[in-house]
């Protein structure tokens, strides 16, 4: 997804629809326990490469964002970032705080190409995700954690 081009436009859906159903799980919760960690790591990266798809060619963009699909994942993604879930716990919390700076973007992308069609860019509005590998705990019992950064 960082190439300068996108792929054709039959690949940009399947990728959409299969990034939206992945995060919209994650949004849910609906996965095995031991997952957990992994859909907080990768939220992020979903949510980025959401938008980056967004930059495809317009008929691709509207054929995807007019599913009943994607708009019930925007009402998942908004209900998330204000936690109008009513709960309160760690991971509803990390995720809140991961996806807080590229969710709202995204949103605001949808939202301005459904209602208003616009067909600008939304490249230059994904902030600048940064990784970082860190090693947590000591020999023999430590785990790798990827932490991401925006700026």
């Amino acid at each position: 997804m960082s190439t300068g081009s996108l792929l054709d436009p039959l690949n940009c859906v399947e990728a959409w629809d299969h990034l939206r159903d992945a995060l919209t799980l994650i949004l849910r919760r609906n996965f095995v326990e031991d997952q957990k960690p992994v859909a907080l790591l990768v939220s992020l990266g979903i949510c980025g490469a959401l938008i980056r798809l967004l930059d495809s060619d317009s008929l691709t963009v509207q054929f995807v964002l007019n599913s009943p699909w994607t708009m019930s994942f925007c009402v998942e993604l908004r209900r998330t970032l204000r936690n109008q879930g009513g709960t309160e716990n760690d991971y509803c919390r990390l995720l809140i705080s991961q996806l807080a700076p590229v969710g709202d973007i995204l949103l605001d992308a949808i939202h301005s190409k459904v209602n208003h069609g616009e067909a600008t860019s939304v490249k230059e509005r994904i902030p600048n995700l940064k990784s970082r590998l860190v090693y947590h705990g000591r020999y023999p019992h430590y785990n790798l954690v990827l932490v991401h950064n925006t700026s």
